[in-house]
């Protein structure tokens, strides 16, 4: 089935517009943690400069045969610019950025330890929503990132004690808050230059897992890899707080039934907690982030078979839970991670990366 895919440049410094001709554009959506895009053209198209700083570059698609009208896909900031000449004498120009959570990286956290702006406690979305409106939103003051918002809270998620976040960057805080929070976040366009902060209970999608299912026998996957990843695992953890020698507060965070997977299985890390000063909630919520970044993995990616009856966009999209198997590994994923690489002719290749829920 043929899909149709348009490029269009949004700014508040040029006219912005339909990129009518390139070489070939990829782009990456992870839901907890940045994104990156890229597109090539000819070095001599004029379209080049509309690739300003910070433009809103959007990447949109449709499927005439199913009826499927143009959906977003991907939008995000222009950052770089390249030119690059190739052997044949050819020249290039490739434009690339991030997607809009990387606006929530170009602050940080304005106090210092101990502060009621670096040291919260609640419910997830309460704390990250304060976190980023502190610093991002219009109560960042002067720092506040021109047409910024924070949806309204509304006080889900777990409730958390995390370290004291003085100084950190404010993706750092959401991507952390995210992995023990019961949800998933992101920053939305809502216009020309106007952004939003949102919070998404239970994950950034919709659970789809008894409708939507990814199997070989389906015919809906291809180019499945299943990985059983425990070369980087660490399941035990130890968080000191301040303090010198013995009287330094010490917490160990152990998830026993990792550990008991091997005689010698056991693999520690140690994590500095100074920023949680001695509450041992602080510490421990520390490591319980820690244990979390290092639990083993299985990951199963797939190139997904768009047919009338399974297309992306419609039946299905980024961050939804799903069901897939391969070699009889099966479960419930959550489509946290996607990759879309598309050439010149309109040839595409959509590849998921899911987690398991």
């Amino acid at each position: 089935m043929s899909i149709v895919w348009k490029v269009v440049v949004k700014s508040t410094v040029t006219n912005g517009g339909e990129i009518t001709r390139y070489l070939g554009f990829t782009f990456q959506r992870r839901v907890r943690q940045m994104g990156q895009w890229a597109l090539e053209l000819n070095a001599d198209n004029a379209q080049a400069a509309l690739f300003a700083l910070d433009a809103q570059v959007q990447f949109l698609f449709r499927a005439p045969e199913a009826g499927l009208d143009w959906v977003l896909d991907y939008e995000g900031l222009c950052r770089d610019l390249s030119w690059e000449q190739k052997d044949d004498g050819s020249e290039l120009c490739r434009a690339s950025g991030y997607c809009l959570k990387q606006l929530l990286n170009r602050r940080i956290v304005n106090a210092g330890a101990g502060s009621a702006q670096a040291l919260k406690s609640g419910a997830a979305e309460t704390i990250m929503k304060a976190f980023v409106e502190e610093q991002c939103g219009p109560s960042a003051g002067t720092r506040a990132l021109s047409g910024f918002s924070v949806e309204a809270d509304q006080g889900r998620g777990n409730v958390l004690t995390p370290p004291d976040y003085a100084h950190a960057k404010v993706l750092k805080i959401c991507e952390e808050l995210a992995l023990t929070g019961g949800g998933d976040y992101d920053v939305v366009s809502t216009g020309l230059g106007t952004f939003e902060f949102r919070w998404y209970l239970g994950q950034r999608g919709t659970d789809r897992r008894t409708t939507v299912r990814f199997t070989k026998e389906l015919g809906t996957m291809a180019n499945a890899k299943l990985q059983r990843i425990r070369s980087a695992e660490h399941n035990a953890v130890l968080v000191c707080g301040q303090g010198q020698g013995e009287t330094r507060p010490a917490v160990w965070v152990v998830d026993e039934s990792l550990v008991d997977d091997s005689a010698w299985n056991r693999s520690e890390v140690f994590v500095n907690g100074n920023a949680g000063g001695t509450d041992p909630d602080q510490l421990g919520e520390a490591g319980l982030v820690a244990l979390e970044k290092g639990r083993p993995k299985w990951t199963l990616s797939w190139d997904t078979l768009q047919t009338k009856g399974w297309l992306y966009g419609r039946d299905y999209t980024f961050g939804d839970i799903v069901y897939g198997t391969y070699r009889g590994y099966e479960t419930a994923k959550k489509l946290s991670e996607m990759s879309v690489a598309v050439s010149g002719d309109g040839q595409m290749k959509r590849t998921f990366t899911p987690e398991d829920v």
